[in-house]
């Protein structure tokens, strides 16, 4: 059976909460219990490599995650667009190296998935992950012309929000439509053909993306 995971924080896990992947959630959770961390969200709900293959799940939209700075003190939250970018591109780097070990195959093209799914179907225990990168929430991107540079690292799905108003839309937590910077992303996204994750827009920026 394949199953797929169409959004998992895996790099956020990593690199902004330092967690080791190669480890079950259950080690994981142990771990910090025994660290004594107490910030919400540890010793709690993750996951690891060895629960992706109990269950059977191979096919991963993996995310990055970097927000502009919008009042919030969090991990996810920095001052400015170009320090999420750095951020946004740490964690493309993790994600190149577990390719490079053979975790994971970044999927980029139809053929890229072809050649994993032949793979996959030869063992699925032992094949590597297929994953198509996303982002969850625009503000890596530091303006609409740099989406090109974005593609070709690797990147193929945008949501141009999270919480909160980002510069290319408003998110969950807030109200209004697409301001033209917005726009604008969204033309330099169709002229690469990255697909856009709707999720967290609110009415207003979800239904002015649709007609564009």
């Amino acid at each position: 059976m394949l199953v797929i995971d169409a959004h998992l924080d895996l790099a956020m896990n990593a690199v902004l909460w330092n967690r080791d992947l190669a480890l079950s959630a259950h080690q994981t959770r142990r771990i910090e219990r025994e660290a004594a961390m107490t910030e919400k969200g540890r010793c709690a709900g993750t996951v690891g490599f060895p629960d992706l293959r109990a269950g059977e799940i191979s096919l991963i939209f993996a995310t990055v995650i970097a927000r502009k700075n919008h009042g919030q003190n969090t991990a996810l939250d920095f001052r400015t667009h170009e320090i999420a970018y750095a951020q946004a591109q740490g964690q493309l780097a993790y994600y190149r190296e577990l390719a490079r070990q053979g975790i994971c195959q970044i999927i980029r093209t139809v053929a890229d998935l072809a050649a994993w799914q032949a793979a996959r179907d030869v063992d699925p225990q032992t094949a590597p992950f297929g994953f198509v990168l996303l982002m969850e929430g625009a503000d890596p991107i530091v303006a609409p012309e740099q989406t090109r540079l974005w593609w070709e690292d690797g990147l193929r799905m945008v949501g141009l929000a999270h919480y909160g108003p980002s510069a290319y839309a408003f998110g969950t937590g807030s109200a209004g439509p697409l301001p033209e910077t917005g726009r604008g992303l969204l033309r330099g996204m169709d002229e690469v053909g990255m697909i856009l994750d709707v999720s967290h827009l609110t009415d207003e920026s979800f239904h002015e993306a649709l007609d564009r």
